[in-house]
């Protein structure tokens, strides 16, 4: 089961066919309200919680902090998300507001 969090709204995903669009268009599952992020940023697929781009020539990018203090570039591929963590789309989840939390929790 994957749980997100934007904005003190929850996101809960158990299937596998269960993926949500993240970005700053409203008709995204995620309105996320960040000139940075991309109208479709990203989708996130649950389970296992992988996250792809929007577009494969995507030119924006999403940082992933989990559980290192660190923040993570990511960059036009794909990956899995684990554990506890957070999404910001473009910049550093110091540098904003507007973080997506995310939990991965297995059954």
């Amino acid at each position: 089961m994957l749980k997100l969090r934007y904005r003190d709204k929850d996101y809960v995903r158990r299937r596998d066919s269960d993926s949500i669009t993240l970005g700053r268009d409203e008709n995204c599952g995620i309105h996320v309200h960040d000139d940075q992020a991309s109208r479709h940023h990203c989708t996130i697929e649950a389970p296992p919680g992988q996250i792809r781009p929007y577009r494969p020539q995507h030119q924006r990018h999403l940082r992933k902090r989990a559980p290192a203090p660190t923040d993570v570039l990511v960059q036009r591929e794909e990956f899995v998300l684990t554990g506890k963590g957070t999404l910001t789309c473009g910049q550093p989840a110091v540098s904003t507001k507007e973080i997506v939390e995310y939990s991965v929790l297995t059954t």
